[in-house]
């Protein structure tokens, strides 16, 4: 009796760990490894990709202008740093600029802006070098707010907050000191959703006491005493003193409601001073919003293109498209890539002409796609350098896990993927999972479908198939 119960708690643990090892098969990664924030960062006057919550209120832009011939000769460097601007999602940018500076305060921006090395960058952090100054400017974010941490030498250290930059319409605001910690004000947005000019307020606080500052009015200096301005063309500094490896740290918040609004943002979201701590719930946050996607089987660089475009498809929704908040229980990753795709004002180079069940079956679509997209892929192989993307972001997720919006109808046109395993989270409690069999990236043919078991005679699915979630099967032709 004894030697039978053995025998059957054996074969029961055989089976248990078969039935293990079929679940387990795929070891889970943090997805956040694989992202470069700096690919898509485009060159002249223009900015890099922000520094973001998942579902973000306020973003960071590192804004970037064009070097002249002096300065290029000088430093070897065609791009400079002007600034670091804050604004609202969905909002116009350089809504609040703020640039760290060393030495004696420039009132001239010419005279303030600086080459940068020694990028580093994850999802929701953001660090360079200001070779002008010798300094290093860090960034990390909450949901609503943000906190900065900057490396100075010895000597005097100076913050400016400009309201000058930006659009005719939108420049300018109010600015007022709150003692030698604090500058609070409004400066102007344009809501890109109404097309309408708001109020945007903020607070800006400091974890020690400036020594002197002042502000400004169309560069210039106004009367000591003066501690509010409202006007276009304005700004403020705060100067403090430092010692070598000195750290100053400063949050913002933002706010459309009020001024008090702001306030309460910034107590609820960081009541102290632990920048290490902010930095990393923005990495867990975004960690728990990547792994809504994961992927197995592909290799490094296809992994690399893949999480890079899923984050920079987040982003791209923050700056003015429909996004899937990471909160909202009964949004869709699906609902998210349509609307960036179908809904795009520019012409894709990768789904933009329209792909049919026709060009599915014949394999022509897939020739193209998989040409791109391994052509992408390379770019990441063996650098995160600043690439440009071929094709928006989220179409390159949807090219690569194979399912492609159909913008006329309610349908997703099913296409060969570039993984052999991938799990969605569709939504609530809804999971999609999607095995590729024969898995090769050069293989444009599908030979055949199943959907939960089974056979699927067409190349589509429904959108409310997909969110409701269940299993397609894919096999290629060799």
């Amino acid at each position: 009796m004894i030697k039978n119960c053995l025998f059957v708690v054996i074969i029961s643990g055989v089976l248990l760990s078969c039935s293990e090892n079929k679940t387990t098969r795929w070891t889970r990664f943090n997805p956040i490894e694989y992202v470069n924030p700096l690919a898509g960062a485009t060159s002249i006057e223009s900015s890099r990709p922000p520094v973001s919550f998942p579902a973000p209120s306020i973003l960071i832009h590192p804004r970037v202008s064009a070097a002249d011939s002096a300065e290029r000769a000088e430093t070897g460097h065609s791009e400079l740093i002007y600034g670091f601007s804050h604004t609202l999602s969905g909002g116009q940018a350089n809504d609040l600029l703020i640039m760290p500076t060393f030495g004696e305060f420039a009132f001239d921006r010419n005279a303030r802006q600086s080459a940068f090395s020694l990028e580093a960058a994850s999802p929701g952090y953001y660090k360079t070098k200001l070779n002008r100054y010798g300094l290093f400017a860090a960034m990390t974010v909450t949901r609503h707010t943000a906190m900065h941490e900057v490396h100075f030498q010895d000597g005097w250290a100076n913050i400016l907050i400009d309201l000058s930059s930006g659009a005719e319409n939108v420049r300018g605001g109010m600015l007022r000191f709150n003692g030698p910690t604090e500058i609070l004000g409004y400066t102007k947005q344009r809501n890109a959703a109404t097309d309408s000019i708001e109020r945007v307020w903020f607070i800006v606080r400091f974890d020690r006491s400036a020594m002197k500052g002042g502000l400004l009015r169309n560069g210039r200096q106004l009367p000591q005493q003066a501690d509010i301005v409202e006007d276009k063309n304005i700004g403020a500094f705060f100067s403090f003193r430092t010692l070598e490896g000195g750290v100053i740290h400063f949050k913002v918040a933002l706010s459309t409601n009020s001024l008090e609004h702001a306030i309460q943002l910034l107590d609820i979201e960081q009541p102290d001073w632990s920048f290490p701590l902010i930095r990393q719930q923005a990495r867990e946050a975004w960690q728990t919003e990547m792994q809504k996607i994961m992927v197995y089987g592909g290799n490094e660089s296809m992994k690399k293109l893949f999480y890079t475009s899923f984050y920079q498809s987040l982003l791209t929704s923050a700056t003015g498209a429909k996004t899937v908040a990471a909160d909202d229980k009964t949004a869709s990753l699906f609902d998210h890539f349509a609307n960036n795709i179908c809904n795009s004002d520019s012409v894709s180079s990768l789904l933009g002409t329209p792909i049919s069940e026709s060009s599915i079956a014949s394999g022509k679509a897939a020739q193209t796609i998989r040409k791109s997209v391994s052509r992408q892929a390379s770019l990441f192989s063996n650098t995160f350098a600043n690439v440009e993307f071929d094709g928006a972001p989220a179409e390159i997720v949807c090219a690569m896990i194979g399912l492609a919006p159909d913008c006329h109808y309610d349908n997703w046109l099913i296409m060969p993927g570039f993984f052999e395993h991938i799990e969605i989270m569709t939504g609530s409690d809804g999971r999609l999972d999607i095995e590729t069999k024969n898995l090769d990236t050069s293989s444009s043919r599908i030979r055949k479908i199943k959907w939960n078991d089974k056979p699927l005679r067409s190349f589509f699915l429904n959108t409310k198939e997909l969110k409701a979630g269940g299993q397609l099967v894919v096999t290629l032709s060799r």
